[in-house]
Parts: C-alpha cells; structure tokens; sequence
C-alpha cells in the first residue's frame, strides 16, 4: 500500500508540474535556477589563489610554464623543440609527415621527459606517434612532479578540488533538468510549444558551468602566464639571434607564445623547421596551428585532413591518421 501510495503522489507531482502554464512555470523555474546555482557557488571550492604572490617565472622550469600554457600538448613540444636544439633531434618531413630522427649525444644534461623521448626514438619516428594514447599516457606519468610542483605553487587546482567543482556541476545539472527537463518532455510528448524552455536549460546550464568553474588553471596561474609573457616579451625583438638560440631564456618564450608566434621575427629560418611542431599531429601539412591555451588543455581543434578523424576535437592532439591511431590524446 505505502509503495502505491508514492507511485500516486510522484503522478500528483508530475500532472501539478505539466499543469502549470508555460509563461508562469518559466518564470518560477527562473527564480528556481538562481536558487540553484547560487547553492552550487557557495558549495565549490573558492579559487583564493590571486590573493597569493606571483611566483618569478625563471624559479620554474620552461617546462613548467609549457605544462601549465598547454598542458601535454605543450609538454611534447617544448621537449622535442629543446632536443633539436641541443642537436639530438633532427626533425625533417618525409611523404607529408613530420619525422623524428635520434643523433647521437650525451643524455645526461636532459630531463627526465626529454630522455624518454630521446630514448623513444632510436628509430626515426613520425611526430604525430608522441600522440597515441599509450605515449600520452606515459607522459602523463612522467610530469607528474612538474603538476605536483605546479600544484603546491598553487597555480593549477588540485584533484580533490577539481572533484569537488565536477561534482557540483553534476548535481546542479540533475536539480535543474530533473524539473526543466520533465516539464520540456510532457511538453513535447503532449505537442505544446516548449522552445522557449529548451533555451533557458541551454542557458542555464551554461551559467552553471562557469559558476561551477571546473578549470584546470587557478587565477594565480594565469596571472603568472600573464607576467611570463610580459617578461619574455623582448625576445621578439632582440637582435642576439643566434646567442639566443643557445639561451635558456629561448625556451621560456617557446612555452609561453608557441614557436610558431617567432616565425615573423628574426628567429623565422632559424626555426622554420621546429615551427611544424605547433601543427596539430595527424593533419596534413597545410592544416591550421595550434598554439595552445587555457592551461593544461593543449590547444582545441579539428584533426584536419587525418583520415577518419575529421571532426575529432579533444585537446592535446589527435592519435594519428589512418583512423586515428590511439584516438585522441585528451585533455590532462
């Protein structure tokens, strides 16, 4: 009896809820939505971090900057970039692929990353293989010091906290399409006119997202990206060339503006052939760059001409052609 009794008042629910009229339930769901998301940014973790310092840029590692601007993506590139720098890496193209080829040199001055590359390619390799799931994963795990070094700087969130923000985007999106999106399916099924709501829940639900702030970067981080760029700036217009090219501060301006962004400067030949490695892996050589953004998501786009990857977004590259190899790399 006590369960037919719950069955009866859930139908009640549902017929008080279908019963109300479309301009006066839109309005109450308006107020119910503010009501919603003002629970979920009180219930996330506040993003305090602009009240700490600013870290010098040199007391990290360029590749540091290069995780935290790009996550992976920029991790892959600024290591092959210093590699073929400190002539270890020979980088040429070869039936419309970028390929990397092993020189012989003394390891020991590299990171731990550039070893594992280094160490990768004792066969010539294309560009695009760093990008399968498998190396992706690896890297993953290597620079796990650098996000943990990143973390204690308080620049990048930590698991817990990223947690917390997912959770409380997820409940607030089954609070508000639990009652939105019940009214819009009777409104459907029963053929009233329900546009008008649909495009509230788009709304509010992209409201929800940025209240929830599941970010990857902290506002101390971005601030830190900002300073970075600020104090790299003159490398665009220094006449030191090639003393630069042999100058650790060359990297921190790879990590924060992308090789590519010195093509029109007088690095342009010197870097004519790294610059390939700001095109997204997988497409064909006419494709668009990337220059990567957003902390820690490695640039966004299509994946060009790869065949059967067309539309295969993601963020740290795609795994390859030919069906995409290892599928996307993903964001970090």
């Amino acid at each position: 009896m006590r369960n037919i009794s719950v069955e009866l008042e859930e139908d009640d629910m549902i017929d008080y809820l279908v019963s109300i009229p479309g301009s006066q339930f839109m309005f109450l769901f308006t107020l119910y939505a503010i009501v919603v998301l003002l629970n979920v940014r009180h219930y996330v973790p506040c993003d305090c971090t602009s009240d700490f310092e600013i870290p010098e840029p040199t007391k990290l590692e360029p590749l540091d900057i290069a995780i935290l601007k790009s996550g992976v993506y920029g991790a892959i590139v600024m290591s092959v970039f210093n590699l073929w720098r400190q002539k270890a890496v020979d980088i040429s193209i070869k039936k419309n692929a970028i390929v990397l080829e092993q020189k012989q040199t003394d390891i020991s001055k590299f990171n731990t990353l550039e070893t594992a590359i280094y160490n990768y390619i004792k066969k010539p390799i294309k560009y695009r293989d760093l990008y399968l799931t498998y190396s992706i994963d690896s890297i993953k795990k290597i620079i796990r010091p650098n996000k943990a070094r990143l973390e204690e700087l308080h620049l990048i969130p930590d698991s817990a906290q990223i947690n917390q923000h997912w959770k409380g985007f997820f409940w607030g999106l089954v609070i508000l399409w639990g009652i939105g999106g019940t009214k819009l399916y009777f409104g459907l099924v029963r053929d009233k006119p329900s546009g008008y709501l649909f495009l509230l829940l788009i709304l509010t639900t992209v409201i929800l997202y940025r209240v929830a702030r599941p970010g990857v970067i902290t506002a101390l981080g971005k601030m830190l990206l900002q300073r970075t760029a600020q104090r790299f700036e003159w490398l665009k217009t220094s006449d030191e060339t090639a003393d630069l090219l042999v100058d650790d501060n060359l990297l921190y301006g790879i990590a924060i503006f992308g090789i590519n962004s010195f093509i029109d400067t007088q690095f342009g030949e010197l870097l004519e052939s790294t610059a390939l490695l700001d095109n997204r892996p997988g497409s064909t050589m006419g494709c668009g760059t990337v220059r990567g953004g957003g902390g820690g998501e490695g640039g966004c786009g299509g994946c060009g001409g790869c065949g059967g990857c067309g539309g295969c977004g993601g963020c740290g590259g795609c795994g390859g052609c030919g069906g995409c190899g290892g599928g996307c790399g993903g964001c970090d």
